[in-house]
C-alpha cells in the first residue's frame, strides 16, 4: 500500500511543515518534503508503529486509549500512558527535527492522536488502490473486481524444480493463470473449487477465457489510474 499526503501547495507551509508521503510495501519509509526517512532512522520501533496506525486510521486520528491498547496490550494504564508520551516525542523528533511546534505532524488533542495527513492526494503514477475506504465505519460494498498476481523465479531457483514464472488475474470467482515460459494455462472456479484442485481451462467458454486474458494483459501493462479501468475489463 502506498499512503500519500501533502499540503495544498508545493513547498513548506506557513508553520514550516512539508508534504508527507508514506510507503508500506517494499520496506516502510517516509518522506517529508525532500527528506527521506528510512527504517534505521527510528530509534523506537513503537514510534513507526504509531505513525502507521495513524496513517491507516479513519481521518488519521485515534483515541489515545485505543493507541495504548494497540501498542501495549495488557499493560497498566499509567505505564502505557508514559510509554505513549515517549513514543510520541520520539516520532515527532524524527518527523520534524527542527525547532518549532512539536505538534507540526503529530498532535494530541481532546484525547485523540491526530496525524497531519489530511487532504491526501494519490499521485497518478501509483498503480495500487488506497486501503483507507475499507478502514472506515462504512466500507464500500464494491472496491476492486480483479487483482494481478505475478511470480518470478529467483536466481537461486534456476537449477531446481521451482514453480515457473507465471502471471495471473484473480476475480471474485475465477483464477486465470498463464505460464509464459511453458505456454500452459490454468483456470479455476473458486466458488466451486476454492482449493484450486481442478483446472477447467479446456472446457471453459471461449468468451470467459477471452475476457480474463484481456484483463490480465491490461493489468500487466497499465499504469496509474488506468489500472482501475483494467481491473474492470474496460
Amino acid at each position: 500500500m502506498y499512503a500519500h499526503a501533502e499540503s495544498g501547495s508545493e513547498g513548506p507551509r506557513a508553520d514550516g511543515s512539508e508534504s508527507v508521503r508514506l510507503w508500506f510495501l517494499g520496506g516502510f519509509r517516509i518522506s517529508v518534503g525532500s527528506r527521506t526517512i528510512t527504517q534505521d532512522a527510528w530509534s523506537l520501533r513503537k514510534a513507526t508503529t504509531l505513525v502507521k496506525l495513524l496513517a491507516l486510521a479513519p481521518g488519521h486520528r485515534m483515541h489515545r486509549e485505543r493507541a495504548m491498547e494497540s501498542l501495549w496490550p495488557g499493560s497498566a494504564p499509567r505505564a502505557a500512558s508514559n510509554n505513549l508520551r515517549q513514543v510520541l516525542y520520539g516520532a515527532r523528533r524524527v518527523l520534524y527535527p527542527a525547532s518549532g511546534s512539536r505538534d507540526t505532524y503529530l498532535s494530541l488533542k481532546d484525547e485523540h492522536l491526530i496525524a497531519d495527513l489530511n487532504g491526501a492526494r494519490i499521485p497518478s503514477s501509483v498503480d495500487g488502490r488506497s486501503l483507507e475506504p475499507l478502514l472506515g465505519a462504512n466500507p464500500p460494498a464494491s472496491w476492486r473486481s480483479a487483482f494481478l498476481i505475478e511470480h518470478r523465479r529467483s536466481a537461486e531457483d534456476a537449477d531446481t524444480l521451482a514453480i515457473p514464472d507465471y502471471n495471473a488475474v484473480r476475480t471474485s470467482r475465477y483464477l486465470y493463470v498463464e505460464y509464459p515460459t511453458t505456454g500452459e494455462e490454468e483456470l479455476y472456479d473458486l466458488s466451486a473449487d476454492p482449493y484450486e484442485l481442478t483446472n477447467i481451462y479446456e472446457n471453459a467458454p471461449p468468451t470467459l477465457l477471452s475476457d480474463l486474458h484481456t484483463r490480465l494483459d491490461a493489468l500487466k501493462d497499465c499504469a496509474g489510474t488506468e489500472c482501475k479501468k483494467a481491473e474492470d475489463g474496460r
